[in-house]
């Protein structure tokens, strides 16, 4: 699994321009990590859970942003897909604190899919 993770920065609108931080984050899986991701249905599996990005809610208002708040998390199909994932932030350290968690879970992720790769051994024990 090789991860690319880039920060940007941007704007929104032309009138008001609202400044942010845009992290992008982009996954290569290894053939071996696609199969099993495949073979054991893992595409909807969350790997970070994301509240609404700022932009979002500025758009619909918080109201209605929290009512799609699932469809914001980080899922193994949005990286899977080949397509940077990007998240927009207001100031910087928000953008590195979100790097830091999303780093943890892709490191969660990687043992995760690891230990999808095939089913325990039978055992025999006393007790």
């Amino acid at each position: 699994m090789r991860v690319s993770i880039e920060h940007n920065s941007g704007s929104s609108c032309l009138i008001f321009k609202k400044h942010f931080i845009r992290v992008a984050v982009t996954v290569v899986f290894s053939e071996e990590e696609q199969a099993i991701i495949r073979s054991r249905k893992l595409k909807d599996y969350v790997v970070l859970k994301r509240e609404p990005d700022m932009l979002t809610v500025e758009r619909l208002g918080a109201r209605d942003a929290a009512q799609f708040a699932e469809t914001y998390h980080l899922r193994i199909k949005d990286l899977a897909s080949g397509k940077p994932d990007t998240y927009p932030f207001d100031t910087p350290i928000e953008a590195k604190q979100y790097e830091t968690d999303l780093t943890a879970a892709l490191k969660t992720l990687k043992e995760f899919i690891s230990g999808n790769a095939d089913t325990a051994k039978a055992k025999t024990f006393e007790l």
